[in-house]
């Protein structure tokens, strides 16, 4: 639908194209502003409708597109003061500034003067920022110089190089398929800005609904697992015994994430992660949609092959069984230098003093980090993980994106040390030579750095601090273990089993297909719960009991499966041996002294907290 637009605050012609298809109609959330390109001296509404009509139709929302007044009859700042007016109208009509999107093209950058080249000028406080650009493109240069300059202003940026396209190639869309997939791209990103700004006024609403209520009394439809204050109160388990029972496969239709379906039996499990041409990783591996992660960071997880392979390959050595076997007298120093620090007697927090200290200095060391620095990288992994709010870490998006931001920043001058140096064995310099990895993005960068971050520490620390409380909780599982050490090499793939640091992966559905009866389509969220998985009572015999002698004890989904799975698990569970081997040594008991309390997330389920206080090793 196109309707004309009357003389808006002094410009001359102008349309409103509004798709029938709007998302609420004439009230749809998102809205652009098109600036038509031409250098302000061509170009007029009549040559750019086309373009103009395919955004409408992939924003879902409407555009104004209006015919500035161009040079030289209308010199500067008639374009400007044009499309200021432009703004003003849609202000005045009751469109909101936060779901306002523009459009614009990048000018040429020869006066050094911001209004002409927007690479010299001061971009902080820009909402995120799109950038489109062919690499057959005249102003490629200037595109990634302003890519680079967004990013060190602070600015949320979705930076996209289209291999051989030229000038606004978007406007051959019905000649090239690239034209109509960046359309598309530029309707997505559009969309998730709105769905952003919704979803910030309708996440407490969604947030807790679930916790406080007996899920047998819930109607089935209604259940919504993906709720971080459950997973923090640790009081989800009943909710996934019943879908386990009830509805193995479950459609959620609304949640602070979205509609989604809950994969939570092991077997099914599998089969979702052992098809990844179905069920792809490339459009994000968490529940929260990209656009709410704060920042549009790329990783290899969330990659379907080949890239995931390519980029998995470069790093995976560091883990390979000859690095391991070179890791551990370092580890077996270093628990030791941590346990021996330790107050016995004295009540303190294990979460801090061991899980963090032990999984950071491991982490400085495949970084080759700065070590007194080490700490920065579980403040990074926590805030990437956990859920702003009141009481989290950080308390807006805003403030976690600046957070991630200075990560980047950080392994930044660490990247470029080591891609002016010969290549070494840590993670930093694998990238930066590694033939699939050294001409990454920024964001591409930033999210395999906070992959290899948070895998190296997350899956570790909370086992760590986990297998402390399942002990105590299971004081005759602690007996069997004093009576018998060598039962450690049994117990510590058990307490990553009992664990589950990691709670899910989520999956696209790339086709229509359907599991156990239930209908999949193309483009649904399909969340893999393995946390419900290692509770599967078909699968895993008493999956309730914390059991250190188990015969079967790495049958369990912690680690995911197929391509996908944890490239550290060896390292994980040496650390967690290394660790256990140096406790029995010296104490005859970590006692937990008080509740923990845990993370406030979908996708982690760790501590925060575990007070504890050790007892001496009984003299015979």
């Amino acid at each position: 639908m196109c309707s004309p637009l009357s003389n808006p605050d002094g410009i001359d012609f102008g349309v409103v194209l509004t798709p029938d298809q709007a998302v609420g109609g004439e009230s749809a959330p998102n809205t652009m502003l098109y600036l038509h390109g031409g250098g302000y001296v061509v170009g007029s509404l009549a040559t750019h409708r086309g373009l103009v009509a395919n955004i409408a139709r992939a924003t879902v929302g409407k555009v104004l597109a209006i015919d500035y007044r161009l040079a030289p009859e209308h010199p500067f700042p008639a374009a400007v003061d044009d499309a200021v007016s432009a703004y003003r109208w849609l202000l005045n009509n009751n469109h909101e500034p936060q779901n306002i999107t523009f459009a614009a093209y990048l000018a040429g950058a020869s006066p050094r003067d911001s209004l002409v080249a927007p690479i010299y000028g001061d971009l902080k406080g820009l909402p995120p920022l799109l950038i489109q650009v062919g690499t057959a493109e005249t102003l490629l240069d200037d595109a990634r110089r302003l890519a680079t300059r967004a990013i060190a202003d602070g600015v949320v940026i979705d930076y996209q190089e289209w291999p051989d396209m030229v000038h606004v190639f978007q406007h051959f869309a019905p000649m090239i398929n690239e034209g109509y997939a960046a359309i598309e791209r530029i309707g997505e990103f559009a969309m998730s800005e709105a769905l952003d700004n919704e979803l910030e006024n309708s996440v407490m609403d969604l947030r807790d609904t679930m916790l406080g209520r007996d899920p047998y009394t819930i109607p089935l439809d209604e259940i919504d697992v993906a709720q971080p204050a459950l997973f923090q109160a640790d009081a989800f388990w009943p909710f996934f015994d019943r879908l386990r029972k009830e509805d193995p496969v479950h459609y959620c239709k609304e949640s602070q994430f979205g509609p989604f379906w809950s994969v939570t039996k092991f077997n099914d499990i599998m089969e979702v992660e052992g098809n990844p041409r179905v069920y792809s990783s490339a459009d994000g591996i968490s529940i929260a949609p990209v656009n709410t992660s704060a920042l549009p960071v790329e990783m290899f997880i969330a990659m379907d092959e080949p890239k995931h392979g390519e980029q998995r390959k470069t790093v995976q050595n560091v883990v390979a069984p000859k690095n391991l076997a070179e890791l551990e007298p370092l580890i077996k120093e270093r628990v030791g230098t941590i346990l021996d620090s330790l107050p016995v007697g004295e009540t303190f927090n294990w979460v801090d003093r061991v899980s963090i200290e032990l999984t950071t200095q491991m982490l400085a060391t495949l970084f080759d980090f700065p070590f007194e620095d080490r700490r920065k990288l579980t403040f990074w992994s926590d805030v990437a993980t956990t859920q702003p709010g009141p009481d989290g870490l950080v308390k807006t998006v805003e403030e976690r994106r600046d957070v991630l931001l200075d990560c980047l920043k950080a392994f930044t001058e660490l990247w470029n040390d080591r891609v002016n140096q010969p290549p070494r064995g840590d993670l930093i310099s694998m990238l930066a030579h590694g033939e699939a990895t050294r001409n990454m993005q920024p964001y591409e960068f930033l999210g395999n750095l906070m992959l290899l971050i948070i895998g190296g520490n997350d899956t570790t620390r909370n086992s760590i601090s986990g297998g402390v409380l399942a002990l105590n909780q299971n004081p005759n599982q602690y007996n069997k273990l004093r009576a018998d050490p060598g039962l450690i090499a049994s117990m510590v793939p058990e307490i990553i089993r009992w664990q589950t640091p990691l709670t899910s992966m989520r999956r696209t559905v790339t086709e229509d297909t359907q599991l156990r009866g239930k209908q999949f389509k193309k483009g649904d969220k399909v969340v893999m719960w393995y946390v419900s998985g290692n509770r599967d009572e078909e699968v895993i015999d008493q999956p309730y009991e914390f059991i250190i002698d188990r015969e079967r004890p790495r049958h369990h989904l912690s680690f995911g499966f197929g391509i996908h799975r944890c490239m550290g698990n060896r390292l994980a569970e040496m650390q967690l041996r290394l660790l256990w081997e140096g406790i029995m040594e010296r104490f005859d008991m970590v006692e937990v002294v008080g509740e923990p309390v845990r993370s406030l997330s979908t996708l982690i389920k760790g501590y925060t907290d575990l007070p504890v206080r050790l007892h001496p090793k009984k003299v015979a």
